[in-house]
């Protein structure tokens, strides 16, 4: 009798065990369930110039697999591959099997930024491969909303745009829900992307940031992926190796990934159509754009934000709306749905504040790729709040009252008219050095030192004066030319244009706000965006030994023309690199405003032209605090005639 009850009680405990199976989804049975994780990998000049796929591809090797975990890799994109088992005149498709690359098919050579050739990749997978689970991951450069992911190196760089992604999906018809999608790619963790994938997806995986070229750990994304029990805790095992990887090669400073809940995109959607409708309703209001646009420049921006580096237009969706929480009442709504959305993102030291999900946003007004964003834009009370914005631009946006004069205490002021508060966008400055040179013309160089916004800034009456402290920012003691890329409540990121060892690039370096007053630090190198709209995806740290040559702008003072010239060259000590505010050394200076409107059309000031009171070593030895001036005004001079050269220098 006791024998029997014991027998009993196992069988009910075998029972339980299952029902628990069943409806927890965590019994130790589903770890047992046929799962595949298909990779996209489109190799790009990130394989033919620097070997990242191959890389990555040996990192999944690296991983122990158990049987009923397939990993299935279709590789292509590339002009070559370092990889000597990847042939660039074919489209491969590979089984990882004991550490090893396993070719299991191979078709003629196609554009992986095609929706067909990712439509075939899936018919494909769901016939050889049925299971239980399958998951997708995106390999490559990034782009965005606008842009989207994976762009073809053989076919110009044609790229898979969300509403190819969305039709590949669509026809594929998987009977069930993939457990994730994953872009290891810049940029694509926008609301757009993931009102895509959520049809085909229960979690979505992807940066706000660009992505350092390494990518995510492989090794460890597919020993946890061979053992989960759930999808939601694997995604942030996801990130959080990601962000471990990133750190240990000293570009963590950037970097972002988050984990969408896809099943809260309704709530999400229907919180942002509110919102957007709130847009429209504020932007009808006296100054309410100029609102809206406070918001904007507070919140953060990822990707390229210059004309050296280009513009992504895309922000911090979280964000902007609570920024605006006290003027749009369902701003509130749209955080509480957000939140329920990301459940959980990783950050890097400068990107603490972004929130996960971010949002095409022309802060940058480029007509033809804001009529693109409209065409694809599913959201249609946003897409009628950018139409309503950008459309009907009157003449004159941006009025001045005073175009340039010397405020008493001896600064350069401007002020605009009241209505320009409607329109403005930033107001920042130019400054340009006079160097004695025999070989000019005049015997002068005029030297264009970049765009920053150090001003004191009066809104609420439109007035704007000079905090010139003689005073500008240097990489290893050596004066840079730059611009602000981006400036919120974290800090300031800025660009300067460089050559490194033969190669042109961009030296992104920040100014972080801390409770100390704030510090400056390099982030590393960027090429930017190119002409395909494909962000690089490398951020490379400076290290000792490296020779940076310093690019300045030289200004043709008899006809205006610009053109760029090699200024100083600095090799890189242990140190990788200081960035500090030195003293200006000339004795003259040229300074103008460059007002920017939300069309971004740029207006320009008078021209104040400052001769320096104090020696380099005055102020090298004192500087001077805000309010106290460097330079006396001994000249102001109509700006018209600069106009092109500033537009240059932009």
């Amino acid at each position: 009798m006791q024998r029997r009850i014991v027998s009993l009680l196992i069988i009910f405990l075998i029972i339980c065990g299952a029902f628990c199976g069943i409806f927890c989804g965590c019994s130790l049975f589903s770890r047992d369930k046929e799962r595949t994780l298909l990779i996209y990998l489109c190799g790009s000049n990130l394989e033919s110039e620097k070997g990242y796929a191959t890389i990555s591809l040996s990192e999944m090797c690296s991983a122990d697999l158990p049987e009923n975990v397939k990993v299935v890799i279709q590789t292509g994109g590339s002009k070559y591959w370092k990889n000597s088992e990847i042939s660039n005149t074919e489209i491969g498709r590979y089984e990882i099997k004991d550490h090893s690359l396993v070719k299991v098919d191979t078709l003629p050579l196609d554009n992986m930024g095609e929706k067909d050739t990712l439509l075939d990749f899936l018919n494909f997978a769901k016939e050889k491969y049925p299971c239980d689970s399958t998951s997708l991951i995106f390999w490559d450069h990034g782009g965005g909303s606008l842009n989207g992911v994976c762009f073809d190196e053989n076919f110009g760089y044609d790229s898979l745009t969300l509403s190819e992604i969305d039709q590949a999906f669509s026809e594929a018809k998987y009977e069930k829900k993939l457990d994730f999608v994953g872009f290891d790619a810049c940029l694509m963790a926008t609301l757009d992307t993931a009102n895509v994938v959520s049809n085909y997806a229960d979690y979505m995986i992807a940066s706000q940031e660009i992505e350092p070229s390494g990518g995510w750990d492989y090794s460890s994304l597919l020993e946890s992926f061979s053992h989960y029990d759930n999808t939601e805790s694997l995604c942030k095992k996801i990130c959080d190796s990601y962000l471990e990887k990133c750190k240990f090669s000293q570009k963590g400073n950037l970097a972002t990934l988050s984990v969408f809940d896809l099943s809260e995109n309704d709530n999400v959607n229907l919180a942002f159509d509110k919102f957007s409708k709130g847009l429209i309703e504020n932007s009808d209001e006296k100054y309410g754009n100029f609102t809206l646009l406070t918001a904007v420049d507070n919140s953060v921006k990822f990707g390229g934000n210059s004309i050296s580096e280009g513009y992504s237009n895309i922000i911090d969706l979280y964000g902007l709306a609570l920024s605006l929480k006290n003027n749009i009442p369902d701003a509130v709504n749209l955080c509480s749905s957000l939140e329920k959305m990301i459940v959980y993102k990783t950050n890097g030291n400068d990107r603490k504040n972004s929130f996960g999900v971010s949002v095409y946003y022309p802060y940058v007004f480029e007509e033809d790729k804001l009529d693109e964003y409209l065409t694809n834009c599913d959201f249609s009370s946003y897409r009628n709040f950018l139409t309503d914005l950008y459309t009907d631009i009157p003449k004159e946006t941006i009025k001045f009252v005073d175009r340039g004069s010397e405020a008493k205490d001896g600064s350069f002021q401007i002020s605009l008219s009241p209505d320009s508060k409607k329109y403005v966008k930033s107001v920042d400055f130019f400054l340009v050095e006079f160097q004695p040179d025999k070989d000019e013309e005049f015997g002068v160089r005029a030297n264009g030192l970049g765009i920053d916004n150090d001003i004191f800034k009066d809104w609420d009456n439109m007035k704007f004066h000079s905090n010139f402290r003689g005073i500008w920012l240097a990489l290893d003691g050596k004066t840079l030319s730059y611009s602000i890329t981006e400036c919120n409540k974290e800090g300031i990121i800025f660009s300067s244009p460089v050559i490194v060892n033969g190669k042109r690039t961009n030296l992104r370096f920040s100014f972080t706000n801390d409770e100390n007053g704030g510090y400056y630090k390099v982030i590393g190198l960027w090429d930017g965006i190119d002409k395909n709209g494909m962000s690089s995806k490398e951020i490379t740290p400076l290290k000792e030994g490296d020779k940076v040559t310093i690019l300045g702008r030289k200004i043709d003072v008899s006809d205006y023309g610009l053109s760029f010239i090699e200024r100083d060259t600095i090799t890189i000590g242990k140190d990788s690199g200081v960035i500090s505010e030195l003293p200006l050394s000339q004795t003259f200076y040229q300074y103008a405003y460059a007002v920017t409107d939300i069309f971004n059309n740029v207006f320009y000031s008078d021209i104040a032209i400052f001769e320096m009171q104090y020696s380099y070593k005055d102020l090298l030895e004192n500087p001077l605090p805000d309010g106290k001036y460097a330079g006396k005004i001994i000249m102001i001079e109509n700006g018209k005639d600069n106009e092109e050269v500033y537009n240059t220098l932009n």
